[in-house]
């Protein structure tokens, strides 16, 4: 790689990246509770994935288990 200014990155043999710009599926698990907090949780396609929930403007980072699972504990909007 070259940038701007002219300047050559060394090259490592078989060094490569891939870039990864799409999106992961989640979902949501249905819930009914009388609970105002309660535990969340649901499945994402992307084991790596950074999960967030955003729920009455406030933002959570969820565990990502790495098995396709991701989960809020009760209370996290409360």
């Amino acid at each position: 790689a070259v940038d701007g200014a002219g300047n050559a990155a060394p090259s490592a043999p078989g060094a490569f990246f891939e870039v990864d710009t799409l999106a992961p599926t989640v979902t949501v698990t249905p819930l009914t509770t009388a609970n105002p907090a309660p535990a969340l949780q649901g499945r994402v396609d992307d084991r790596d994935a950074t999960v967030q929930v955003t729920l009455g403007g406030m933002t959570a980072n969820a565990a990502n288990d790495g098995m396709g699972n991701w989960s809020l504990p009760a209370g996290t909007f409360g």
